[in-house]
């Protein structure tokens, strides 16, 4: 049984890893967010090419519920780690 042990201890560490690196992308947005950086600079442009597929329903969800679309990358770090526990 030492192999399922293994296959189970590789799907724990790869779901810790995504989870992980979805925290670390949307600290980076909202640090980029808050700093006010030039929208068209090279770092603005990839962090929100990289993280816009998976904020851009949240914001929409945040904007209809009457709440500032801006705090979307908490609600997906949120969101993140209780899917990760799951």
């Amino acid at each position: 049984m030492p192999i399922f042990k293994q296959i189970d201890d590789l799907f724990w560490y790869a779901i810790v890893a995504i989870v992980i690196s979805l925290i670390v992308l949307m600290l980076v947005r909202f640090a980029v967010i808050y700093a006010d950086l030039n929208p068209f600079s090279w770092l603005a442009l990839t962090v929100r090419r990289l993280t816009d597929p998976l904020v851009g329903p949240v914001q929409r969800g945040l904007a209809r519920a009457g709440l500032d679309p801006k705090l979307a990358p908490l609600v997906m770090i949120l969101i993140a780690c209780l899917l990760g526990y799951f």
